[in-house]
């Protein structure tokens, strides 16, 4: 929705939007051959008829077959023990054998390489997505959430050069979303329009600011929000004149004078800098301000990760569970007999060395050559990775 906004001409926008790039690729993804190249996804199985291996009559291989294939999962203990799969025989290996025959391929090879292909591809989008806003993927650890987050994330990790994964509170992070949602916050934006040249006017931003403030803060007590616990955010939307890279940057709160305005701009030309480059703002243009914005939130529940306890035995031998050959497309598809952990019983402070799998009902996590995984005390997986390898 928009409406006009006075004399400017301009208009006031109701809808908050958020940027939301998915990069990620389902166990369901469908693995296939078109000509002379294997290719993994978009196309999905979904959960019915589902993947080969889940024996109820899906005909194309997809992600999960091939990492049943490859040996990550514990076919008698996939959804802890709900779900036994079909690898041998007319099952999953079959399946990517057949997709692979047109390349020489044998089902673990097609397995291997489609592995290696959907985590290159997730590895290609998170890199892309973070480069185009200024971000070295060095900088951050990977969350690896979701059912097959833990499968992926190292591997995807190592690609990227980032040197930490944690998988959250190990079991729960295959319902990551559903607790994210239990554990958010009220959010309410506001967004106004405006067309200012520089020199800004503070009186303007003065006249403005409080206006979206009372809004916001409206909006959250006819939620039933407690007015002391709401928080107030400014950002407004700068760039420079004649030019269409907008930004927006956090603005400082109170009353603005003219060296406020100036703080404004200096922290856009830093953010601007940030994002495309030393050298690439253009301050002799002067500046435009486009759009102010006040988010107002509120905590909605007490539920905090720092509240759970995490119980285990502290003890590799007591988590050991029965080894199994595994293989790694990383070291050139070598099949080799692996360690495997009951993850449910490892302890906080327990270190696990890769290559291991740790095994929970609902999440596996694989923990490649050269990386070390701990079990910190809300009972998330850390996966330390070794950037020389």
């Amino acid at each position: 929705m928009r409406r006009p906004t006075g004399s400017y001409g301009q208009y006031e926008y109701f809808v908050p939007t958020l940027d939301v790039r998915s990069v990620g690729a389902g166990g369901g993804s469908i693995i296939r051959t078109e000509g002379s190249v294997l290719k993994v996804g978009p196309h999905s199985a979904g959960a019915r008829p589902g993947p080969v291996c889940f024996g109820r009559g899906g005909q194309q291989p997809t992600v999960t077959d091939a990492a049943a294939v490859l040996g990550y999962f514990d076919p008698a203990y996939f959804f802890g023990g709900r779900i036994t799969l079909d690898i041998a025989g007319a099952g999953a290996d079959a399946a990517l054998a057949r997709v692979g025959a047109p390349l020489g391929l044998d089902g673990r090879q097609t397995a291997a390489a489609a592995l290696r292909i959907i985590d290159s591809q997730m590895a290609d989008s998170i890199w892309l997505t973070l480069t185009q806003q200024g971000h070295d993927p060095r900088d951050f650890s990977l969350y690896g959430f979701g059912g097959a987050g833990g499968l992926h994330a190292a591997a995807i990790a190592r690609e990227l050069g980032v040197r930490s994964v944690v998988v959250p509170m190990s079991n729960l992070a295959a319902g990551w979303s559903a607790f994210g949602i239990a554990a958010s916050e009220a959010l309410v934006t506001e967004q106004a329009a405006i067309g200012l040249a520089s020199p800004f006017d503070p009186e303007e931003l003065n006249r403005r600011w409080p206006a979206l403030e009372a809004r916001v803060t409206e909006k959250l007590l006819q939620q039933g929000v407690p007015a002391g616990s709401i928080r107030l955010r400014r950002y407004a939307e700068l760039r420079y004149a004649l030019q269409i890279n907008q930004v927006a940057v956090p603005a400082e709160g109170g009353t603005y004078d003219a060296a406020a305005v100036d703080r404004l701009v200096s922290t856009f030309e830093r953010e601007y800098e940030r994002l495309y480059g030393r050298g690439s703002g253009y301050a002799a243009a002067g500046f435009t301000l486009t759009g102010l914005q006040v988010h107002g939130s509120a905590k909605l529940s007490e539920l905090r990760v720092g509240d759970v306890v995490h119980e285990g035995c502290g003890s590799l031998d007591g988590a050991a569970k029965a080894p199994r050959e595994v293989t790694w497309y990383a070291q050139r598809g070598a099949a080799e007999i692996t360690p495997a952990y009951d993850g449910a019983r490892l302890g906080t402070g327990a270190a696990v060395t890769g290559p291991a799998i740790i095994e929970y009902p609902d999440t596996t996590v694989v923990v490649p050559h050269g990386c070390t995984a701990g079990i910190d005390p809300s009972g998330s997986v850390v996966i330390e990775l070794n950037a020389a390898a």
